[in-house]
This record gives C-alpha cells, structure tokens and sequence, in this order.
C-alpha cells in the first residue's frame, strides 16, 4: 500500500493506525464489519474483515492497520488481511510462522503481528525496519503482548513492561517519539496498550500512565482518571475503563471538525452506561455495554465512506442486541466482535435451552453425548455445532408430532446446524398449509437458508421427506450422510419442494419410500424460478415401490443440475431405477455435467427427457423405450404410437432427447436393436 492513497492524513501522521490494548480474550465466532469485507489489494479492503471460512471460533481477537489476527480453540494462532506495508513491500504480517505453537496472547501492529508463546516466549513476525519485531534477549518469558505503530509492548512474567522497535529514542520526529522508552518509577502493570506513536500501561494498583507522542494530549492523563482496568490506544487518542465501568478518553477526536485527527473518537456518547470491554481503532473507539451490546463513536458512524469513514463504528444491528458481544477489536478501519459460545451440557443442560439463551452470532456447542429431541430454531441467527456427527446424538421427538430438528423461521445463510447425528423422528411436521401431510422426521426446513453440515441423517421416518423435508428454501446441505431413513410417499431421504438449495457433498444411501424419489424427490412448482443444485454426491441403495429409486424430479421450468454426481444401484419397478423426469411437455429439464447413471433397475437408468456433457455416463439403450433390456417389437410399438409427437407419455421414445419424435428416432432405435450391454 502507497501512502499516496491516504493523503488526507497529514504530514504528522503519514502512517496513521490503530494499535489493540492486549489481546481481547473471550470465545466464540468472530463478526467483523468496516473496511476489508473483500480483498481487492486496494486500500483499505485487503480481507480484514473477512475471516478464513475454516475459523469458525476464537478465544481472542488482535486487529492491526489492515489485517487481523485470532487466537484458536486449542491455542493456534490465525491471521489474514494484508500482507504488505505502507511502502507496498511484502512484510507477510498475515503469515503466521509455521513454528509458531500454541500461543496465550497475541497483538497487532501497523504492519507487524507479535504473540506468546505458551512457555511465555514472545514471537513476532511482518514489518521489522525499526526492529518492532525483532525481540531482544533480554525480554524473557511474558503473559501479555500488544502492537504499537512500528513498536511492541509486552508485560514479563514479574510484571515489568518492556518495548522495542520505533521510540528507544526521543527525535520529536515520527516515528521516534520515546514510546519505546519505558518509565523508570513505572513499576508492575497489568494491562498495556500501544497507540501510533505512544504507549499506555495500567499499573497494578489501576493507575494508568502514558509516554511518547503528546502533540494531541493522547498522553495527558486526567487528574480524575483514578484506578482503571483497562486501555486501548488509537493513533492520537486514548481510552481507559474504570473500575466503575466509565468509559474515559482523551487525545485526538475531542472534536468532530473532520479535519485530522477530529472525528469524535474522544467523545464519549452521554448515553453509554457502564461497560465492561474497550478497544481503539484509527479514528474511532468501541465498547462492549454491561448488556453484552456494543457502542461505538469516531470515524464511520454513517453510512457514506469517505476517508477516513469506512463504516466502522456503524454496528451491525446483531452486535447492537444485549447478550451479542464478549469481545471487540477496533482496527485501522475495521472492528471484529467475539459472540458468545453457549456450552452444552456445562452450562445448559440441554441443546433447547441453549438455544433459548442465545442473541445472533452466538454458537451452541454441544460435547459428544446423546440427547432428547425436538429442537426448534426459532428464527435465531445462529450456531449449533456437535463434537461430530459419530458422537453427538440428537435423537426423537419425546413423543410429539413433530421433527427432530426444525428450523423454520427465516433463518440465515450464517445459521447452522453442524456435527450430529439426526435420528429417530417418526412422525414428522405438519406441512404448512396441509396439516394432515407429515414431513421430515429428522429436520424440517422452512423459509430458512441455513447451512446443514456435517451431519448425519438416519432411521427417520415420515410420509414425505423421512430424513429431511424443505420447504421453500435456500441454504447448503453440505457433508452430511443421508441414510437409512423410510418415508409413506415422497423422497425416502431427502424431499426438496420449491427450493433453490445446493446439495454437495452428500451421501444419500439405503433409503425406502413407497410413492417416488427412494433417495430424494424434488418439487419445483410450474412457475417457479427456482431449483436446487446437487453437487458432488453420492446415491446409492435407494429404492421405491413406484420410480425414481434414486431420483425422481417433478420440473417447473428451470433444469435441474447434476454436477459431479454418481447415482447407481438403485431400484424403482415402475420407472427411472436411477432419475425419474416428470413429464414436462417435451421439454428438458434435467442437466448432467460429469455425472455418472449406471447399474440401476429398472432401466432405463434415467426416464424422461434430460441432456448431458461428455464427461457424464448413462448406461441406457438408446432404443430401449420400455426399460426392459432389449430393443424389440415391444419399443418399435410404441414408438411408433408417438411418432410426430414430444412423447410427453413415453419420453424414452424420443431417443435423441430434441423434442419430437420421428426419423432420426426410429434410427437410433434399430441401430441397437436387440439385447443391451450391461
């Protein structure tokens, strides 16, 4: 990043940023909103925002200039956003070394990133032209570590402070402002802080001091301050807590002008209350209420973005809701928030009551056990995650008519169900609008685009959609087994109606219905611009007493897509062993890419009208209009009795798939006349 493309900065503070008080401690999933959401590799959006998909939780949070950094369950260290300085050199401050271990504490600077280590060793890793991250010997072991501007702060285990980097000199010119330059009467602290050009500290006894840069008073303590229990340092400003919980700051933003460094960032809402979390961005400052809501006030309180304004302190309306926020680190130009794990069965004794107890964001995380259905989502943006599906067990419905698991209420693509095993739901959920029609023994989804993963779906039963029912959705079922599930009517697995769900990854075997679809039964209604997508998954096992014993797919007017898929070993007397295609007016429906149909009965694998790429096999006749192996009289017959038209009664006879049939029909028919290959 060039330092031309934030010009508005000044010359006192041409390499303005924020650097976090120690690492924010608390655990659960990571939110993040302001600058960084995309990586575009053009200031301020390199990724910052955008945690790794795979970091699904985090026991404490760091944020630098343009990158973030999180400390894992178990003690791993993650990092990502910008890897390059102010100058645009490549300083890999987002690249945790791989020898890194287990850390307890981490911190984020302009452009460097520093932790400790479990046996109290400090390591620091990205930009290095002051020595911020070189690490001198004499430091030792440490319980704490922060960032500063081009500096690093840490506390040693006898609870001295100990700095390096930029500041082991007073020049009066940036960097070397004296915030390397620990003061000799400070004694033992508990809480550091590093700010773009100076540094803060709370003593043991709560007393906070503040050395380097004062040109904005960011180290002109108040009088009044008294005994606090933390602080964050901006680049200009500086924010203490209290014992009381007030909220103090002072330095830059006591005005809001606009003009550097003023945008309100030391301007403490009246209405704010006691809190129990700070931390201090660039230009802006936010707090965790005692309520567990987040405030925020700086830089980036409306909407426009407009340097230094990237909508920052402009709060999620989740992260505004009592009980949301454990933790917040405000950045550069971005703030990330910690939501609270709710622990099942340590705290809450069941999953529901856990559920029950959560704001958005927050997970429920459930320890390997076997516990007593139904579940209910209740319309909550939220995380319900199992120790693995081969270990966590949800399992009947206590006797209610209902489904193991529903999730019903609008939910989310952020809403997910993950790592359990789905069992045991006999009868079901009344479908909305035909309460005498029971579906989804084990989950039922309604107008919901939550996530199902990692699951595994089995030995439910219902009339519709034994395993799993959707019911005008979106969302991923991703990873999940789907198994051994026996449905009275539609989709022995799986029934989809209306949907425009992905389904990837999946393997959906051994499942019985006695109508259609033995593996899954997919509705799309005739208007309909939706259809779901499958995706890399495997049906095999399946049966039904009529057809589709793997598929069957009653159409609408958007094709259905197979991509990567292999659909073998099903059964299905009437029609379609492996796909049953409604009728459809002569019209395609079904698309196949690298998808392979073979081994079904009875033939032909796929009945009805369908097109296919090179990559994708189906081991049909192409004469074979009745599906009995061989090509005789029998197909002439009927072919015949629907020659001119688009076979919507027998659509094998069109055996070239274009919609009518007629000559080159007939051809294909007695080119293979007799009995199939296998």
């Amino acid at each position: 990043m060039q330092v031309s493309s934030i010009g508005w900065l000044g010359s006192i503070s041409i390499f303005a940023a924020f650097m976090l008080a120690d690492s924010v401690v608390a655990d659960g999933g990571i939110r993040s909103w302001g600058a960084g959401l995309t990586n575009t590799s053009v200031f301020p959006d390199y990724g910052q925002s955008a945690p790794p998909s795979s970091l699904l939780n985090a026991t404490a949070i760091a944020a630098g200039w343009t990158h973030s950094i999180a400390i894992l369950p178990g003690g791993a260290v993650s990092a990502w956003g910008s890897n390059v300085n102010n100058l645009g050199t490549a300083v890999n401050q987002s690249v945790v070394p791989s020898t890194l271990g287990t850390c307890t504490s981490i911190g984020a600077g302009f452009y460097h990133s520093a932790a400790v280590k479990t046996t109290g060793t400090v390591v620091c890793w990205g930009d290095n032209r002051y020595g911020q991250s070189t690490v001198p010997a004499t430091v030792g072991t440490c319980t704490k570590v922060a960032g500063g501007g081009y500096h690093t702060i840490a506390i040693k285990t006898n609870g001295l402070v100990a700095c390096w980097g930029a500041g082991t000199v007073f020049g009066g010119v940036n960097p070397d402002q004296g915030q390397s330059i620990v003061p000799a009467t400070l004694g033992t602290c508990t809480q550091i802080a590093g700010g773009g050009y100076h540094t803060v500290a709370t003593r043991t006894d709560g007393t906070v001091v503040c050395w380097g840069s004062n040109v904005y008073g960011q180290c002109s303590v108040p009088s009044t301050l008294g005994a606090c229990t933390q602080v964050a340092a901006g680049d200009t400003h500086t924010v203490a807590l209290k014992t009381t919980g007030t909220v103090v700051c002072f330095g830059g933003g006591s005005t809001n002008s606009g003009i550097f460094p003023e945008w309100g960032e030391s301007i403490v809402p009246s209405s704010l209350g006691a809190c129990t979390a700070i931390s201090a961005g660039g230009y802006h400052t936010v707090a965790v209420k005692a309520d567990g809501s987040v405030a925020a006030w700086g830089a980036g309180t409306g909407a426009a973005i407009v340097s230094p304004n990237y909508r920052q302190s402009l709060i999620p309306a989740e992260q505004a809701l009592a009980n949301s926020t454990s933790a917040i680190a405000a950045g550069g130009f971005h703030t990330m928030a910690i939501s609270k794990i709710r622990q099942v069965p340590s705290q809450y004794a069941t999953i529901q009551a856990a559920i029950d107890a959560c704001s958005p964001f927050d997970t429920v995380s459930v320890a390997a056990g076997t516990y007593a259905g139904p579940i209910i989502f209740g319309g909550k943006n939220i995380v319900v995650r199992g120790a693995g599906a081969s270990s966590t067990i949800i399992t009947g419905t206590g006797g209610a008519t209902t489904s193991v698991v529903r999730v019903v209420n609008g939910e989310p693509a952020t809403a997910r169900l993950e790592g359990f095993s789905i069992r045991g739901g006999q009868t079901g959920t009344p479908i909305p609008g035909n309460a005498s029609a029971l579906a989804g023994g084990g989950i039922f989804l309604y107008q919901t685009s939550a996530t199902i993963a990692n699951c595994a779906v089995e030995l439910n039963g219902a009339a519709f959609g034994a395993g799993i029912y959707a019911l005008y959705c979106a969302g991923v079922i991703e990873n999940c087994t789907i198994r051994k599930n026996s449905g009275d009517s539609y989709g022995g697995g799986m029934q989809l109606f209306d949907c425009s769900t992905i389904v990837r990854n999946c393997v959906i075997s051994n499942n019985t219905t006695v109508t259609a679809g033995g593996g899954m039964h997919i509705v799309q209604a005739p208007t309909s611009n939706f259809s779901p997508q499958i995706i890399n998954c495997t049906f095999g096992g399946n049966t039904t007493v009529d057809r589709g014993g793997g598929i069957s797919w009653q159409a609408g007017t958007v094709p259905l897509q197979l991509v990567n898929c292999s659909i073998t070993s099903n059964s299905a007397p009437i029609a379609g062993g492996g796909v049953y295609v409604y009728p459809s007016g002569g019209v395609n429906r079904l698309t196949l890419s690298n998808t392979t149909v073979c081994g079904n009965t009875v033939r032909p694998n796929i009945s009805g009208l369908y097109t296919s790429d090179s990559l994708s096999t189906v081991c049909d006749c192409a004469g074979d209009v009745d599906g009995n192996g061989l090509v005789n009289a029998a197909d002439l017959a009927i072919l015949l009795s629907v020659w001119g038209t688009n076979a919507a009664g027998f659509p094998s006879a069109d055996t070239n798939r274009d919609g009518l049939v007629n000559g080159p029909d007939l051809s294909r028919l007695l080119s293979s006349w007799g009995i199939c290959a296998p």
